[in-house]
């Protein structure tokens, strides 16, 4: 049997050592590129290079996986407190707060900030923006944040759903126009930002603003966001779900009064999941023909229950060229925009070993973490024998992408905590 919390003290230190940039303390999504020199220069972010979200150059999820790590190095820390882990924690809280002082415009969330300590790529996202603050209200919840840290927090907090409220609750890009992913709020993400700005900056306006917008009913919002049928829908991608029952989370354990649609919603996005194919039809690479080859039956999965039986365990921590500046010279020669989405699908394609991790690490560990987070014991006992399994059968520590480490980490640490109970 796995020891959860020796599993995740492994995977933790494996994060800190490889995917931290030692000096701005900020997250790498590939472990080699703050000692590659493949970071973007501040002009090349200014221009947009690759593209405005900076995918393929390492600083393309700062925030979102900052926060995500921060939420769950809090979990570890509430059940077993560890001098080691607090001043990870804090560090790991430092880079964010230092990221949130340096934008020029107060309450965007930028991805990652560069060498100059002020520049950063125009683009964020809806989830950088929610998981950050997802983050931030699990630290004020957690013994690791003193007084004046939970001020802080509260102020960036503060920050980010005034700008959000001041453009008609639509997150924007700098400059203005909708951010590339999530730029309008749905009713569930709208709540749960502010049920959770009401609780760590105790302004009662959040509050407020909060029973204006639950008023009308979330029951009708629930649906749409579940879509028609059984399965998942088109727009549920690989991190969407998760962060869904994140924000849900934050609503369950914020509120005060009759939170069953928000439970049974988490309950069903796992449900969901769990039916799933891999990938979502909407992120599936451009494979090349030599990367399709590579992956062999890793390159479609018909759910996350499938995926350890086409892991291949050669395709784990390979040295494989990530970098990003030839791929664009490439990209942009042949008269192609510099369209994220289309980019990042292309650039991937082209990388069997990032490809696999996505597929077979990252997507089914969303899909059991998810099920973890609902609380439900049916579920719970449906993914527990497989999460063990991974950690059984699986080096995840040889992982080369963030989100294959941080979610492994994430699952870990809830697997302690349900023992624990």
């Amino acid at each position: 049997m796995t020891d959860w919390l020796v599993a995740a003290r492994a995977l933790r230190e494996e994060i800190m050592r490889r995917f931290l940039e030692p000096h701005s303390r900020q997250l790498v999504t590939y472990s080699e590129h703050f000692s590659s020199g493949s970071i973007p220069t501040p002009d090349e972010a200014r221009s947009g290079v690759p593209v405005s979200t900076g995918y393929s150059t390492g600083t393309e999820d700062g925030a979102l996986r900052g926060g995500a790590l921060l939420a769950a190095m809090c979990d570890e820390y509430d059940l077993a407190p560890d001098d080691g882990l607090r001043e990870q924690a804090l560090r790991v809280f430092s880079g964010l707060q230092r990221a949130q002082y340096a934008v020029p415009e107060p309450g965007f969330v930028p991805r990652w900030v560069l060498s100059d300590g002020r520049t950063c790529y125009s683009d964020s996202s809806g989830d950088q923006h929610t998981i950050l603050v997802y983050g931030l209200w699990r630290f004020c919840r957690s013994a690791l944040a003193d007084v004046d840290r939970k001020l802080a927090a509260g102020s960036i907090v503060g920050s980010i759903i005034t700008r959000i409220r001041n453009h008609g609750w639509r997150i924007l890009a700098l400059g203005g126009g909708d951010a590339h992913a999530g730029g309008g709020l749905d009713r569930i993400r709208l709540l749960a930002l502010l049920a959770a700005a009401h609780e760590i900056t105790g302004v009662r306006q959040w509050r407020e603003l909060y029973t204006e917008y639950a008023a009308t009913g979330i029951e009708p919002e629930i649906a749409l966001l579940l879509g028609r049928g059984p399965g998942t829908p088109p727009w549920w991608g690989f991190y969407g779900p998760e962060q869904f029952s994140q924000l849900l989370t934050m609503l369950v354990e914020s509120l005060r009064g009759d939170t069953t649609p928000f439970v049974r919603m988490r309950t069903e996005i796992g449900r969901r999941f769990l039916r799933g194919p891999i990938p979502t039809p909407p992120h599936t690479p451009e494979y090349t023909d030599s990367c399709r080859a590579a992956l062999g039956d890793a390159v479609a999965i018909k759910t996350p229950f499938d995926a350890l039986a086409v892991f291949r365990p050669e395709l784990l921590g390979i040295d494989e060229d990530r970098g990003w500046r030839e791929d664009y010279s490439e990209w942009s020669s042949g008269g192609r925009l510099p369209e994220a989405t289309s980019y990042i699908k292309w650039w991937l394609g082209k990388r069997p070993g990032i490809c696999h991790e996505r597929n077979c690490l990252i997507s089914p560990m969303v899909a059991f973490h998810i099920c973890l987070l609902s609380g439900d014991a049916g579920l719970i006992e449906q993914v527990s024998g497989p999460i063990e399994a991974y950690f059984e059968h699986v080096e995840l520590t040889r992982a080369n992408k963030l989100g294959s480490l941080t979610t492994a980490y994430a699952t870990a640490v809830a697997m302690a905590r349900i023992e624990a109970a």
